[in-house]
């Protein structure tokens, strides 16, 4: 049975592309924590900033003004990862 579970989630078959949608977000917010980590108030203001720009820019603008990269090479996925695990 658990082996078809996900045969039963309809987001699969309504929305083909959320699973990669909620991926790729998920590269930014650990990017985001990251820097939070680092910098708590100017990540802050950053984010503060993204809000209220989000209908306005690109979000290769969007990412750039946050302080994280857009963009999904290898070698940036695999910063992001070993970053994760660290934290987890």
């Amino acid at each position: 049975y658990l082996s078809c579970q996900w045969l039963l989630d309809n987001t699969i078959y309504e929305y083909p592309f959320y699973s990669i949608f909620t991926t790729l977000s998920l590269f930014g917010v650990w990017q985001i924590y990251r820097n939070f980590q680092k910098d708590q108030e100017g990540t802050i203001s950053r984010f503060h900033e993204f809000l209220n720009q989000a209908t306005t820019l690109d979000i290769r603008q969007l990412y750039e003004n946050l302080g994280i990269k857009y963009g999904f090479q290898e070698v940036q996925i695999r910063k992001i990862l070993d970053f994760a695990k660290k934290e987890l």
